[in-house]
């Protein structure tokens, strides 16, 4: 935790040029999670609203694997993969938790709540 508030405070301190090297990761990350998602899945969900919850589809996916190659090694080429990979680290660092599976689930009970 300590980490990341000193990244936090680190780009909050840093000049306007860095800040475009961080989008620059960001949007790295974010592409490779979307050719994941293309490759893996074969489909986009889109966001939508369901029984007044919103659920982001590709975007959610998109912002984590944004965020993970932002904080990536330094490269642009490090930052998709770390996007493309995003969700697979996150399933390593939480055994027994597959997010497809809770994707599914998820979508399951809010097409119940709408039927």
């Amino acid at each position: 935790m300590e980490n990341l508030r000193r990244a936090i405070e680190f780009f909050l301190r840093s000049s306007v040029v860095d800040h475009q090297v961080y989008l620059r990761f960001f949007i790295g990350g974010a592409i490779g999670a979307l050719v994941h998602m293309l490759v893996c899945d074969n489909k986009l969900i889109l966001p939508r609203a369901i029984s007044g919850a919103l659920v982001l589809g590709f975007i959610g996916p998109m912002v984590v694997g944004g965020f993970v190659g932002a904080v990536a090694d330094g490269s642009l080429v490090a930052a998709s993969l770390a996007g493309y990979t995003g969700s697979s680290v996150l399933e390593k660092f939480l055994p027994g938790i597959k997010i497809d599976q809770l994707n599914e689930n998820d979508l399951e009970k809010n097409d119940d709540k709408s039927v």
